[in-house]
């Protein structure tokens, strides 16, 4: 991931880089998105773009962060009742 010193809505972002968003055996790539006040991914696909596959997490309502794996690291996001599954290819 890498830095950067924008503003997106009205948070200010601390990183954004291209990523994997795993769903079950399916992936897709975006681009995450994490601000101060909250993480936000953005499909690659046009298709995903147009069936509403982008969506922003505010911090308030997220109850647990992990990583797991060990090959492969994979940050877990727990928020309600959803869990968000990212990896970040080299």
């Amino acid at each position: 991931m890498h830095n950067e010193s924008s503003t997106v809505g009205s948070g200010l972002v601390l990183t954004e880089d291209e990523c994997l968003r795993h769903r079950g055996p399916l992936a897709q790539r975006g681009k995450f998105t994490l601000t101060d006040t909250s993480l936000t991914f953005n499909p690659s696909g046009r298709i995903e773009r147009l069936g509403g596959a982008a969506f922003q997490v505010d911090f308030g309502s997220i109850h647990r962060i992990c990583v797991s794996g060990w090959l492969e690291q994979r940050l877990e996001v727990y928020a309600g009742a959803e869990v968000y599954t990212f990896s970040f290819p080299e």
